[in-house]
């Protein structure tokens, strides 16, 4: 994870950008995109930018107990996204076994 403000930047700034390329790789791979209890914060526009741009033609899941949380997902990403207003553990991806 990179915080915001960490103390390390030169080093945080190469973790991130690894990061960030890591993860642009495997959602290109991925047929679906699963966000479980992330409420797309308005402080964090470069990681919305960089979903928003990832994420187009894939199917996209939220799992999340708000409502508010989740209208931020349609308001970003519109109507080709399934809502589950739930909280992890009663979702299939907290289940054990196969997934749904």
């Amino acid at each position: 994870m990179i915080f915001p403000g960490d103390t390390e930047q030169p080093k945080a700034d190469r973790d991130a950008e690894l990061l960030w390329r890591d993860a642009a790789r495997v959602i290109d791979r991925a047929e679906a995109v699963v966000f479980i209890g992330y409420s797309l914060p308005d402080y964090d526009s470069d990681a919305r930018e960089f979903f928003i741009d990832a994420v187009e033609g894939k199917k996209i899941v939220t799992i999340n107990p708000s409502a508010s949380d989740l209208g931020k997902f349609a308001a970003i990403f519109g109507h080709g996204v399934e809502f589950r207003q739930e909280v992890f553990s009663d979702c299939p991806y907290g289940q054990s076994g196969p997934l749904i």
